[in-house]
């Protein structure tokens, strides 16, 4: 059985962490280790044994920084991974307990998978809407990899051997996932997916993706990604990767301005509305 290392990157998580090691703690796959780094200076492993919460599979370190961000936490993480397959898990989200167990086989022939998620409130914990669309396969291309997981990127189990030498953007505070699982097709034709719901997202206020700064900031970081695709200063290899890459921004950006014109006239309008509005017509029909 290969050893799959699980990472997740930690930032002000002490009220979250237990929920998504715990979930790491029931998969029905035994043969993993958890990679916890601490960006906060926090000691994670001391946390969670006064929650009642110590594993062998646990290991635990630190970027040694405080916020210096999620893809400097996984570098880290990547380069003490000791498994052949590689897993990630955020803080504050988590797995369902045959994660794992399902996307091993699907990794084993394709070199990655996906599968698809539950959105969720993390104060009530009820069910979001989400706008995964599938494929009818259970496999997906370079251009189906996006409306396959659009609202989480880091949902993935891969081989690094064949997909070797791959890091995260430093420079990417925001959507470096999208960058990093666009990588994928440098050294694989495509990825597997499987339709079962094996991953929790939550939105959580506060968090870097529900917070009063989140357009401004995203905005910056789409900007930021098209112009290093534009220069070439990326990881993404396989022109075809770069093309859906280049037009998913390009769309992104596109509904940031519908968006800053519509809240002119309407202060109760919402950015998802009008991307999914949008979606059919101006991003998918494209591809």
């Amino acid at each position: 059985m290969p050893l799959i290392s699980i990472i997740t990157p930690a930032y002000q998580a002490e009220q979250t962490i237990k929920r998504a090691v715990v979930s790491a703690l029931q998969q029905s796959y035994a043969d993993w280790e958890l990679i916890i780094v601490s960006d906060d200076q926090q000691d994670y492993g001391h946390i969670l044994k006064e929650q009642g919460i110590a594993d062998e599979r646990l290991r635990f370190f630190s970027t040694g920084q405080i916020g210096s961000g999620s893809s400097m936490a996984r570098n880290h993480a990547l380069r003490v991974a000791q498994g052949q397959y590689i897993a990630c898990l955020d803080a504050d989200d988590e797995l369902k307990p045959a994660k794992l167990a399902t996307l091993l086989p699907l990794a084993q022939k394709y070199g990655a998978a996906i599968s698809d998620i539950e959105f969720r409130d993390h104060e009530t914990n009820v069910l979001l809407e989400q706008y995964n669309q599938l494929p009818c396969r259970d496999f997906a291309t370079v251009k189906q990899i996006i409306p396959a997981c659009i609202q989480s990127y880091s949902v993935y189990l891969y081989d690094r051997f064949r997909i070797p030498d791959l890091y995260y953007d430093p420079d990417l505070l925001r959507a470096q996932d999208f960058i990093y699982l666009m990588s994928f097709f440098n050294a694989i034709d495509c990825v597997g997916v499987s339709a079962e719901k094996l991953h929790v997202y939550y939105r959580r206020q506060g968090s870097s993706f529900h917070s009063p700064d989140t357009h401004q900031k995203s905005h910056e970081y789409k900007l930021m990604i098209l112009e290093k695709l534009e220069r070439g200063q990326h990881s993404i290899h396989n022109p075809a990767a770069q093309d859906v890459a280049r037009r998913y921004m390009e769309f992104s950006l596109e509904v940031d301005r519908l968006y800053d014109e519509e809240i002119l006239h309407d202060p109760q309008a919402q950015w998802l509305a009008i991307f999914k509005s949008q979606l059919p017509n101006r991003f998918l029909s494209t591809l």
